[in-house]
């Protein structure tokens, strides 16, 4: 059990603190040099080809050749790697959406929470965001046939907007005997 108050920070990620330095001062690299660091057997150096990535795309256009190197970092060793790739992999929800879905497919399933985790808080809630009418008759039909991973997957997110999307997801998980507190909350606050 940990001995941290709930109101203290997380601790810090030294691993990832010291490779984001790295990144910050690293000089330009290509993307066919990215997709070979992403090769390395040095977790921070693929863990630095994952945050270059992120650099590179900043807020523009997200950069295709990156995408096929994030997914295959997706199951990677080290957590930090697996999140990074994810975030990676988010830059593309607008570009290339049903890639992105079909990692949601994939990796919400998964045995692994951690893994569930990432795949909620980076990937679908922002699907759910930005591509709710396409991707939501998907995830219906995953949660109903069964699936308790990707149930678990879709609570771990925050809700969408409009309060339509909210109803429809808080309907679906009461049918398959789960409440979100959060949505308990919403359906408060509308009453």
């Amino acid at each position: 059990m940990s001995n941290e108050s709930p109101s203290m920070p997380p601790e810090r990620d030294e691993q990832l603190d010291r490779v984001w330095d790295q990144a910050d001062h690293h000089p330009p690299v290509t993307p066919a040099e990215l997709r070979q660091m992403c090769k390395s057997p040095s977790a921070e150096t693929r863990l630095l080809a994952l945050l270059l990535m992120r650099g590179e795309m900043g807020d523009g256009d997200p950069i295709d050749e990156y995408f096929d190197s994030a997914r295959d970092l997706i199951e990677d060793e080290n957590n930090n790697c697996r999140w990074q790739a994810l975030i990676v992999i988010g830059y593309f929800i607008d570009s290339r959406p049903d890639d992105v879905w079909r990692i949601i497919e994939q990796y919400g399933v998964s045995d692994d929470d951690d893994m569930r985790a990432g795949v909620a808080c980076v990937l679908l809630e922002h699907v759910l965001e930005s591509h709710f009418e396409q991707f939501f008759p998907a995830l219906r039909e995953i949660i109903l046939a069964g699936s308790a991973q990707m149930t678990d997957t879709l609570m771990l997110c925050a809700m969408p907007d409009p309060r339509e999307h909210r109803r429809m997801i808080r309907e679906l998980l009461a049918q398959v005997g789960e409440v979100d507190p959060m949505l308990r909350e919403d359906r408060d606050e509308s009453e």
